[in-house]
């Protein structure tokens, strides 16, 4: 159910840098899943977006992270601070880093909730995999 609002507030936020920026450039990944030409990279692109980056990240960022802020400092700073280093590690494309700080705080708030790493994976893949499936649709691949 998160994923939904977490996609209106991506396109709102890039929406609004565009109109302020101009248009942006596409991400290394997007331009590789829409280029028919190397299937093979596209292949291991979708992999890597939608499996191998959000099982890492989650472990890394909601699970080590998260884990000693929030036995040193609580859990609502950990939820805080490890949703915006989340969101800064993906600096390489700046526009996406407001989001990504979204995301990675209602990921955390999941794994504090819930206990478990499931929800956050669940939703992180869901997403990935929803965000490349409009790629693909609106680039005609």
């Amino acid at each position: 159910l998160l994923v939904v609002p977490f996609m209106m507030l991506s396109a709102g936020w890039i929406s609004m840098v565009e109109a302020w920026m101009g248009p942006q450039d596409e991400q290394d990944i997007v331009r590789k899943v829409r280029d028919p030409q190397h299937q093979a990279e596209m292949i291991a692109g979708l992999l890597y977006a939608v499996l191998v980056a959000p099982i890492v990240e989650e472990i890394v960022f909601r699970g080590f992270l998260l884990g000693a802020l929030e036995r040193s400092r609580g859990p609502v700073l950990a939820v805080v601070v490890s949703g915006v280093v989340f969101g800064f590690f993906h600096i390489s494309d700046p526009v996406t880093v407001v989001p990504l700080v979204a995301m990675g705080i209602c990921l955390g708030w999941l794994r504090i909730r819930s206990e478990s790493l499931w929800p956050a994976w669940v939703m992180h893949i869901a997403n990935n995999a929803v965000s490349l499936t409009l790629v693909l649709l609106e680039g005609g691949a």
